[in-house]
């Protein structure tokens, strides 16, 4: 799911339930919760203050992954491909 389709959900489900984001500082919090893993990390050290901050920073940290998937932020991967595990001795044979 993209971040531009996290909000549309995000926002329709949240006017289904007014009592869980009844403020900004907890609509903020539910927003970064429901992002991946590797955003949300890098959304809460820059402490936004209103959830269009929020969604600003996401947006900006998914347009810098698609345009340059290599160095995604934090993922190690580029668009879902797996690594390839690079084969390295077998020290319990080596005697060491």
């Amino acid at each position: 799911m993209t971040v531009e389709q996290y909000d549309a959900e995000f926002d329709m489900l949240s006017r289904f339930a007014p009592d869980v984001v009844k403020d900004e500082e907890a609509k903020i919090e539910k927003f970064v919760r429901g992002l991946r893993l590797d955003f949300q990390g890098n959304v809460r050290a820059l402490r936004p203050t209103t959830p269009a901050d929020a969604l600003r920073l996401a947006l900006y940290l998914s347009l810098h992954e698609r345009a340059d998937p290599f160095k995604a932020v934090g993922r190690g991967s580029a668009l879902g491909q797996k690594r390839k595990v690079e084969s390295q001795p077998d020290l319990t044979r080596s005697g060491i």
